[in-house]
């Protein structure tokens, strides 16, 4: 192999993200494999102390030790036209890697990336449409979005969501299920709104009712005061859990026997360990990979919180609903994005 290249790795990974972290991490320990050397850009860099990779949280310290860009995943593409403060700081940083990267030529690659299947005039801010026109190569994680590779002119392909190849790529150390009791896992961020109060008292019914059942409340985005930011109820067979540590947090998913979850990636990464997750109360993103893999029905509205009484009183009847939780396909099709990733390598070399 030639010198080995100087990767840099962009996404949204300053602010305790799970499922954003785990595709830094996926994509960084890839090519480390493959003998370059990765660097991450985030502003919280004690979330990736165990990788063993560098981490910088200054765009231009980050840009002056790359060699080309990676943009390792997320929701980069979906409209944002209300930006929250955690919103405006990404952008700011956004904004000065695209302009480092112009300054400098150093080419950007995108590897599933996601957006909301709208035309590249309608997404904003300004920066999520210059990301896309500057970016050499992109694949995307929805086909409703493969419209924008022609209206920017710019090379890519549809490949599934790369988390769904995390069961591959970092095996879980959890015991054989047997004869344990039934393990529930729990990851809702339900607010305080009076709409989601039926739901709040049915998950808490259950966990007193289901005495034989552990519950384990999952958070994978806590407070930036490190508070617990996710819905929990306490007791005797319930349990907390930040979802923050990669490994460990593979390992607590792998070990359940059904997911519950308001975000994308804990449910995919659920599935990828042969886990059945419920989405409930998700944003369109998720409805479109549950409706994409055949797993529709459960997909629930916020409004369909008495079928938690059902699934409840017969857990394992959410099993695999006679069908594959993982098409090996949908399998198939994630791993491609390392061929990818090791073409554009071959290239530069």
């Amino acid at each position: 192999m030639s010198k080995p290249l100087k990767i840099g790795v962009f996404g949204f990974y300053s602010y305790r993200n799970l499922g954003d972290n785990l595709m830094a991490y996926l994509i960084s320990r890839h090519l480390q494999e493959r003998g370059h050397l990765p660097v991450v850009f985030s502003k919280n860099a004690a979330d990736m102390a165990e990788w063993g990779i560098p981490v910088f949280g200054d765009v231009r310290e980050f840009m002056a030790n790359c060699d080309i860009v990676f943009l390792g995943g997320g929701g980069l593409l979906i409209p944002r036209p209300r930006l929250s403060g955690i919103g405006q700081d990404f952008n700011e940083d956004l904004k000065a890697m695209l302009e480092v990267s112009t300054e400098n030529d150093i080419p950007l690659y995108g590897f599933s990336l996601g957006g909301a299947g709208v035309p590249l005039t309608q997404i904003v801010p300004s920066q999520r449409r210059d990301l896309i026109s500057q970016m050499k190569y992109v694949t995307l994680r929805n086909r409703e979005d493969l419209q924008l590779l022609e209206q920017a002119n710019i090379q890519g392909e549809f490949l599934d969501d790369i988390v769904w190849s995390v069961a591959n790529k970092i095996p879980a150390r959890t015991k054989p299920k047997g004869k344990e009791r039934y393990r529930i896992g729990i990851n809702l961020y339900l607010g305080d709104s009076p709409k989601f109060y039926p739901t709040k008292f049915l998950i808490s019914a259950a966990t007193k009712i289901r005495r034989d059942i552990n519950f384990i409340f999952f958070d994978i985005h806590p407070n930036a005061d490190g508070a617990f930011n996710a819905f929990y109820i306490e007791g005797p067979n319930c349990q907390k859990k930040f979802a923050l540590d990669i490994q460990e947090s593979c390992d607590d998913v792998a070990s359940l026997d059904l997911l519950i979850t308001t975000r994308l990636h804990l449910g995919v990464m659920a599935m990828s360990y042969g886990v059945p997750s419920v989405a409930y109360a998700a944003v369109t993103k998720t409805k479109l990979l549950y409706n994409r893999i055949g797993r529709q029905k459960f997909f629930w509205k916020s409004y369909e919180f008495y079928k938690f009484s059902l699934l409840f009183l017969f857990p394992s009847g959410f099993k695999t609903d006679g069908k594959e939780i993982l098409p090996q396909q949908v399998n198939d099709n994630a791993l491609l994005h390392y061929d990818a990733i090791d073409r554009i390598l071959a290239a530069q070399a």
